[in-house]
């Protein structure tokens, strides 16, 4: 089976902002303040504009004018109309450098069920090929959230995703109140005059410039986040460290006494004995929730030793003090096609089977007050 690591990212910002002067302090400072647009906007008018292009076709920008610019395609898209939710497989260019690469053919339309993609190792037939590596991202715009799904034989990179659907919209989406001027400068990377286009947006008021932006966060998932309901259900164990001095030890358990036997010939009163417990346990949502409270009341951040955490499903030890959820999906790599990489339906399928398990947490106070900021 093929594991996939799933990440995820917040959406802090995207759409159309209105560029303003505050002042405070006797200094002046820009602030962007949300005029309009939304991530189901973004990813549809984008989705629009992909749809049965040439391969080669989908990458937003000058590629002359960007030497040095890592090129991203768009492969394939799958959209869930009950939801509104898509995935994406992009594909981010690499040089022929090393085995086990995909040829992507350049005038294969996307989302089509023909051949479009030929191992390094086999023969091109003719075809013109772009060597890529896959990018399999999951956007939830009910949720603001953007999931990039990391197999080892593919990549990921959101910023360079946030940035492609930017590229997008300022330069192929004709869009409301938005300008466009274009200009020859010469680039010395290039070496030649290349055509520079510069795209600007005007509020509905016609009053304030404007800027689409598309940003994300890191989403960690700590204890705090997670879904109590469901992480009781998976527990099988609770593992609790403690440090007792040696004149409390008899006091502890009965267990400890053959530990006692062999330490017998050292001073009690100077020995510390630092102690894992590990406890079968079948918890519900309140006591878990009453076992975090005690644990943030009673234990020290400074502590090395001291710790309170879980085990599920045979799993290794995670700490509620560093508890950090990494999710993933499995799929069976006979459903890639033609052996290289796998169709957005397929990616999608998978999640949605799966959905419950991989969005089991809820939003910290952090990320709300970022949304709150984000449309001020």
């Amino acid at each position: 089976m093929d594991s996939g690591l799933v990440t995820f990212f917040n959406v802090n910002k995207c759409g159309f902002y209105k560029i303003t002067q505050t002042s405070k302090d006797n200094g002046e400072s820009k602030k962007d303040v949300k005029a309009k647009g939304s991530l189901s906007e973004t990813i549809t008018l984008v989705s629009d504009w992909v749809d049965g292009r040439e391969f080669s076709q989908t990458i937003p920008w000058d590629v002359n004018a960007n030497p040095l610019k890592k090129k991203i395609y768009c492969k394939d898209i799958y959209k869930d109309d009950n939801s509104n939710e898509m995935l994406f497989v992009f594909c981010r260019a690499v040089n022929n450098d090393k085995g086990s690469l995909n040829g992507f053919i350049e005038d294969a339309k996307v989302g089509s069920d023909d051949k479009d993609v030929i191992k390094v190792s086999n023969k091109a037939k003719g075809k013109k090929l772009i060597y890529g590596e896959p990018m399999y991202y999951w956007f939830i715009p009910d949720s603001d959230l953007i999931i990039s799904i990391n197999f080892p034989h593919s990549v990921a990179s959101t910023n360079e995703v946030c940035d492609y659907f930017k590229k997008c919209i300022d330069n192929f989406i004709p869009t409301e109140n938005r300008s466009v001027s274009n200009r020859m400068q010469y680039n010395g990377k290039a070496g030649r005059d290349i055509s520079i286009k510069s795209v600007s947006y005007r509020s509905d008021c016609k009053k304030y410039s404007m800027t689409y932006q598309l940003q994300s966060v890191l989403k960690e998932l700590s204890i705090d986040d997670v879904n109590l309901d469901a992480l009781a259900k998976e527990i099988t164990h609770i593992v609790v460290r403690d440090t007792i001095s040696g004149s409390k030890q008899n006091e502890v358990s009965s267990s400890f006494g053959f530990y006692n036997k062999v330490m017998r010939k050292q001073d009690a009163s100077l020995r510390k004995h630092q102690v894992e417990i590990i406890s079968e346990v079948h918890l519900t949502k309140d006591e878990l929730a009453g076992m975090i409270e005690v644990y943030k009341q009673e234990q020290g951040v400074s502590a090395l030793w001291n710790d309170v955490g879980f085990r599920s499903n045979g799993e290794d030890t995670k700490w509620f003090a560093s508890y950090i959820d990494r999710k993933h999906i499995h799929l069976d790599e006979s459903q890639k096609k033609d052996d290289s990489y796998y169709p957005a339906k397929v990616i999608f399928d998978c999640l949605n089977d799966q959905r419950e398990s991989l969005l089991n947490f809820k939003c910290s106070k952090l990320e709300k007050a970022l949304k709150l900021e984000a449309t001020a």
